[in-house]
């Protein structure tokens, strides 16, 4: 045949054979090449078998879709498992650990037995604090207390109580620089203060003032300046007080001058003398308290009762002046509490109070509870003072004069006398706390702190 076509150029003409793009003439070339060529038929056979592998790409795309959507899956529950953990580690830190409190802003209440040391209490004032734990560590004897507080939750309030077994005899129970129990003693609050604030020199003003004002003198007297002799012993310290004083408040405001000095003069090691400078409607007066003095009514050297805590809380009890008592922030600036934990291994019913103002009877007052179970161990019968408890004018000053009697009630209302005229030198907008112990076979007991 004239036009045959070889075998190169059919293969090169059948991919547009097969697709409908040659011409009649092509056509019928082909096709009579194709009858007689067994290999460029074949070659035609194959380019029109089906082309399975076509739609192999998909999978894959879908498979690539099925790993994002996977990817996808897990990060959101991988990111929702690092918010999950990370406020959980937020609400352990501030509901758990939270941050240790200062002793000074606790009110303790420590006992011993054996090697066993009892911590209860509560942060003082309205501070919005919640105690999350108490740790304890004990080294020498000695047994240190940290306390530590988060916002208050309904599962963390402001109160607190742990106890701990030391590893050898216990001599000591420290928080902070605060010695709560020492050698069979529970340090007042104001013992434990004032003896961490003991201070080697007068000349020394602000480590005076931080005595001061754990004395609360500007409580007692209102404001005042300072004068100080240091050029030659005996050393020292003049309060002029910038308020005067009634002629009724005179013989109860040297009461309490005299109480404060001895405790200065106990608190401060080369301290001579203190001299009081106040006016009166007669005229000003001047009232000097020496260590002479103080050693007199201590019945030893006044400089001895710094060398320990124990010591101080000796000194201050025999003055009967308020050592229980500590002032809490916010507190109302014209009631004062007298505050009673029950610690008595007997059931008690109530605990009730008469008070008196210079001897005489005031009034009473008692608490129990509303549906009249007994108390419980450790709750606290609270009794609050305004004027309106005194007779009109009472001053600041006749406060120094309150006495109470205490005493406790069973099922039947019968009343057990505990303790009798329990002197405290009362002032508003403090805090005075006693703890309640005993039994009705052996007799109850009143104890400060």
């Amino acid at each position: 045949m004239e036009h045959e076509l070889s075998c190169e150029i059919v293969r090169d003409l059948l991919p547009s054979y097969t697709e409908g793009l040659t011409s009649g003439v092509t056509n019928t070339a082909i096709e009579a090449h194709l009858g007689g060529c067994a290999d460029c038929a074949s070659a035609l056979a194959r380019m029109r078998e089906p082309e399975i592998q076509q739609s192999a790409p998909a999978p894959e795309v879908d498979y690539l879709k099925k790993v994002r959507r996977h990817s996808t899956g897990r990060s959101l529950i991988i990111g929702i498992f690092l918010m999950v953990l990370g406020m959980s580690l937020l609400a352990f830190r501030f509901f758990y650990v939270g941050n240790a409190l200062d002793a000074s802003e606790l009110i303790f209440h420590v006992s011993v037995e054996g090697d066993t040391v009892t911590v209860r209490g509560a942060v003082a004032g309205s501070s919005g604090l919640g105690v999350s734990r108490v740790t304890f560590a004990d080294s020498a004897g000695i047994v240190q207390v940290k306390v530590y507080g988060t916002l208050a939750t309904f599962f963390n309030s402001g109160d607190f109580s742990a106890s701990y077994t030391a590893q050898s005899p216990i001599g000591q129970v420290r928080a902070d620089d605060l010695i709560l129990w020492e050698n069979g003693v529970a340090i007042s609050a104001t013992a434990a203060r004032l003896f961490a604030e003991t201070n080697p020199f007068v000349g020394d003003m602000p480590a005076n003032n931080r005595i001061a004002a754990v004395l609360g003198i500007a409580d007692q007297f209102g404001p005042y300046t300072n004068a100080l002799q240091t050029k030659a012993a005996p050393y020292g310290w003049t309060l002029l007080l910038e308020t005067p004083i009634a002629a009724d408040d005179e013989a109860a405001a040297r009461g309490m001058m005299a109480a404060d000095a001895y405790a200065m003069l106990a608190s401060i090691e080369n301290l001579g003398y203190v001299t009081w400078q106040y006016s009166t409607p007669s005229g000003a007066r001047e009232y000097t308290v020496t260590a002479e003095d103080a050693t007199a009514f201590a019945g030893k050297p006044i400089k001895d009762f710094a060398r320990s805590a124990s010591e101080m809380h000796t000194l201050l009890q025999s003055l009967s002046f308020k050592w229980s008592g500590v002032r809490e922030a916010p507190r109302e600036d014209d009631v004062f509490y007298l505050n009673i934990r029950n610690a008595c291994s007997d059931t008690i019913y109530g605990v009730g109070v008469r008070y008196y103002l210079d001897g005489k009877l005031m009034g009473s007052g008692g608490f129990i509870n509303a549906d009249e179970t007994p108390l419980s161990v450790d709750e606290e019968a609270s009794f609050d003072f305004t004027p309106q408890d005194f007779p009109d004018g009472t001053s600041a000053m006749q406060l120094y004069g309150f006495r109470f009697d205490l005493y406790v009630t069973d099922e039947a209302g019968r009343e057990t006398i505990v303790r009798r005229s329990v002197p405290i030198s009362a002032r508003y907008a403090w805090t005075y706390r006693y703890t309640l112990s005993g039994d009705y076979a052996n007799g109850f007991s009143l104890r400060e702190g």
